[in-house]
């Protein structure tokens, strides 16, 4: 198992770097890509039929906030590898929790600086802010669904 989660690990790293890789205009179609597809999917559910200009609309309300929530789940999925290699090796303990956490601040640094050499990319403090806040959720929920399994075992020998 030890190696499976590692290379989740490792996929993952490579997967956000692939994302950072992209010009700026082709990260922004597939944000759009995504909205599009989610309103084509509420106007199944819906029976309502969106015209091409409302569309348009939609995708320019909705645009920044699909894109940062993109950056807060992906370094919350992160935070959830990290500890989870962690836990392979070491025990888990609270002071190590900000070791894991340091990690990925610091590869959410490593991200932005490395759009700065990305066409029509630029490093974001704020997205490094979200990209921690996502990795420290992920941390701090393994870590606390960890604890609630142990005591678990431990009432339940």
């Amino acid at each position: 198992m030890k190696y499976i989660n590692i290379f989740l690990l490792i996929f993952w790293v490579g997967f956000i770097f692939s994302f950072s890789s992209d010009s700026g205009e082709v990260s922004q179609n597939k944000s759009n890509q995504v909205i599009e597809s989610a309103v084509e999917w509420i106007s199944k559910i819906t029976h309502h039929t969106y015209r091409p200009e409302d569309i348009e609309k939609i995708i320019k309300k909705v645009s920044y906030v699909v894109r940062k929530t993109a950056h807060f789940l992906e370094y919350f999925i992160l935070g959830i590898l990290v500890i989870n290699v962690f836990k392979d090796y070491r025990p888990l303990e609270r002071k190590s929790l900000l070791l894991l956490f340091l990690v990925c601040v610091f590869y959410a640094m490593t991200d932005e600086f490395h759009q700065l050499f990305v066409v029509e990319r630029s490093g974001q403090f704020t997205d490094v802010v979200i990209d921690s806040f996502g990795s420290f959720t992920g941390i701090f929920l393994y870590y606390q669904l960890f604890l609630r399994r142990a005591k678990k075992r431990m009432q339940n020998p």
